[in-house]
């Protein structure tokens, strides 16, 4: 079914690191996520949304142009700090 978060759309899928738990916002259009990985944690799930809500915020707070020449890099630079065991993307 569909599903929203503080009105905004979740987009169910599992394509590339989705699968295993990550997640994007594309504001304007919603939060993509794989629900499936987060069956049976939904306290995981609602940190997770609200960490991506927060991406919908910046955007409404500074624009899309911030978002995407700002955020974005930045975001994603927390992602591989992350992924290198040296940083708590979720926190960022």
């Amino acid at each position: 079914g569909d599903m929203t978060f503080e009105g905004v759309p979740v987009f169910d899928t599992d394509i590339g690191a989705l699968e295993y738990g990550a997640a994007f916002t594309l504001p304007g259009v919603g939060i993509f996520v794989s629900l499936e990985y987060y069956k049976n944690s939904p306290e995981a799930l609602n940190d997770l949304l609200k960490h991506e809500f927060g991406h919908i915020l910046q955007t409404r707070k500074w624009g899309n142009y911030f978002f995407y020449e700002t955020i974005v890099p930045i975001s994603l630079t927390s992602v591989d700090a992350a992924n290198n065991g040296s940083w708590d993307h979720q926190n960022t």
